[in-house]
């Protein structure tokens, strides 16, 4: 009667230990998992940062030109008509 017992015991034992290799396993693939999305995040983050930085000067650069060929249309007019 023990020796069923004390089977019944190792194969729970050896179940067990299988499970906690299998959850062992996943948690080590979603920290890396895990991992690799910050990494990805923070990558991302600095691609934005020149990319924004860069339509922030083509705005500039456009209303400035604007401003330019008002003002000359302006001085032309004012030349022209008095």
């Amino acid at each position: 009667m023990y020796s069923r017992y004390l089977e019944l015991l190792g194969a729970f034992r050896s179940l067990l230990e299988a499970k906690h290799d299998e959850l062992s396993s996943a948690k080590s693939r979603y920290d890396v998992g895990l991992t690799k999305l910050s990494e990805t995040s923070e990558s991302v983050a600095t691609m934005q940062v020149p990319t924004r930085y860069r339509y922030i000067c083509i705005y500039i650069y456009i209303y400035v030109c604007v401003c330019v060929c008002v003002c000359v249309c302006v001085c032309v007019c004012r030349s022209k008509y008095g």
